[in-house]
């Protein structure tokens, strides 16, 4: 193989290594997102606005959104509404996390 042809060779390889570098670590975007489940208490008392704030364990501050599709479970496995989230409530929230913000995709009061 002669070095013309070599180097026409990386000249793809590094372009498909660049490519795909891209789509697994992302580009433009300031952080990442997270599937998780975050348990806190609730700190303000806005839910039926349709997002609350939340004091995780580790004590982050997180902003959850809820829409009006978002079940809502009562410790006795009920569902209820945005109206049962209260300040002081514990609450385990399911959903992607990005920046601080997590879009619920289950609320579970405890």
């Amino acid at each position: 193989m002669s070095m013309k042809t070599a180097g026409s060779l990386a000249t793809p390889r590094m372009l498909l290594a660049l490519l795909l570098s891209l789509l697994l670590g992302g580009c433009g975007n300031d952080g990442f997102v997270f599937i998780a489940v975050n348990t806190g208490f609730v700190v303000s008392d806005s839910a039926c606005d349709g997002e609350f704030n939340m004091r995780n364990s580790g004590g982050l501050l997180l902003v959850v959104v809820i829409g009006s599709g978002t079940p809502i479970l009562l410790p006795n496995g009920i569902v209820g509404t945005c109206a049962n989230i209260m300040p002081g409530s514990q609450v385990s929230v399911r959903g992607p996390t990005e920046n601080g913000r997590v879009t619920a995709n289950q609320v579970q009061l405890q």
